[in-house]
C-alpha cells in the first residue's frame, strides 16, 4: 500500500468512526470500502485539484511527526482524532476544508451502505 493510500485509509477510518451510529451493524468497521470510494473520488478530480489535495494529504500525514513523533497514519485512533480536530478548528480555511472533504466523503460512503451501496466513483 502506498504512503498516500495509507494516509487516506487512516483519514477515512477515523472519519467513519466519528460518524458511525453505535450499535448499527451497517455502519460498523471495516471501512476499507469507504476508503476505496474516497480514493476513487480523489483520483477522479481534475489535475488542478487532485495534485494539491494529494500533496496536502501527505503534508497532513507529516504533521503527525511534529505533533506526536509518528506519521498520522501510524498513530492510535485517539491521537488521529486530536490531529483532525486541530485542523477542523484551525483559523486557516484550507485546513478546515481539507477535513470537511475527507469527513464528508467518508460519511457519504458510510451511510450509502444503508441504502443502495456505494457508487463506483
Amino acid at each position: 500500500m502506498s504512503w498516500l493510500d495509507s494516509t487516506v485509509l487512516a483519514l477515512v477510518r477515523t472519519s467513519c468512526a466519528e460518524a458511525a451510529i453505535p450499535d448499527d451493524p451497517a455502519l460498523a468497521p471495516p471501512y476499507e470500502d469507504a476508503a476505496r470510494f474516497v480514493a476513487l473520488e480523489l483520483a477522479g478530480m481534475p489535475d488542478v485539484l487532485r495534485l494539491p489535495m494529494r500533496a496536502l494529504t501527505l503534508v497532513f500525514d507529516l504533521e503527525g511527526l511534529v505533533r506526536s513523533g509518528r506519521l498520522f497514519h501510524r498513530q492510535a485512533q485517539r491521537d488521529r482524532r486530536v490531529q483532525m480536530e486541530s485542523w477542523r478548528r484551525s483559523g486557516l480555511a484550507f485546513k478546515r476544508d481539507f477535513i470537511r472533504f475527507y469527513g464528508g466523503l467518508s460519511a457519504y460512503a458510510l451511510f450509502a451502505r444503508k441504502h443502495e451501496g456505494l457508487p463506483d466513483g
